[in-house]
């Protein structure tokens, strides 16, 4: 798998990383992998481990909003979309 090395070469782990060169922020889990495809608080991680922002993620049947800093909507109204206290978009 890929690992991220920080200064001196120590493996990245358990911490969020900014890559410039991807111009996207990361989740470094515990054991030094990506986090993808997962939610690390209210953030939520795509493929490849970019962090998604100013956009709807469909996750276990609900749908989320992710707004232009990755923090998930909470009991707002997103382009005449209303998403609850979980973050679920009410129908």
């Amino acid at each position: 798998g890929a690992y991220y090395l920080k200064d001196w070469g120590y493996m990245a782990h358990n911490e969020w990383i900014y890559d410039n060169h991807y111009q996207s922020w990361f989740f470094i889990n515990e054991d030094g992998t990506y986090a993808q495809n997962q939610w690390v608080g209210d953030y939520y991680l795509k493929q490849w481990g970019y962090m998604a922002k100013n956009k709807w993620i469909y996750d276990k049947g609900h749908w989320y909003y992710l707004k232009d800093n990755g923090q998930m909507a909470r009991n707002e109204v997103i382009n005449s979309y209303k998403v609850d206290a979980l973050g679920k978009w009410k129908k």
